[in-house]
């Protein structure tokens, strides 16, 4: 996701599982213009649908794992993943492709510029 006054490059790892829960580790990296950079983990927990070419996930627990900024403690952290959780705490995904990967784009992203072709393929 770019926009002016930062870049972030985000790499999750999720697990749709056969019986309907969802867990996914999500590392995040913010790089600003001055080179400066920080990257943190947290690890989402819910349930996921797949209907009608849409993957519906519900994140009912949010788990601030670390991060390498000193500035965001662990506590910090929580309280950033917790207010997140507060104001959106689903996400609807439309496939475009699905075979040996998976495409899809957000629907109603969080974020503008979360707008983006997203491939995952299978660990």
């Amino acid at each position: 996701m770019n926009n002016e006054a930062y870049d972030v490059i985000v790499h999750d790892s999720p697990a749709y599982k056969a019986n309907g829960q969802f867990l996914e580790v999500s590392k995040a990296t913010v790089e600003y213009p001055n080179g400066f950079s920080f990257t943190f983990e947290v690890e989402l927990i819910g349930t996921w649908t797949f209907k009608s070419n849409i993957i519906d996930t519900k994140f009912e627990q949010s788990t601030f794992l670390s991060s390498n900024s000193p500035e965001i403690n662990k506590q910090k952290g929580q309280k950033i993943a917790d207010d997140q959780l507060v104001k959106k705490n689903w996400a609807k995904n439309e496939v475009i492709s699905l075979g040996e990967k998976l495409q899809f784009k957000a629907v109603d992203p969080m974020h503008k510029e979360a707008n983006v072709l997203i491939t995952c393929k299978k660990a």
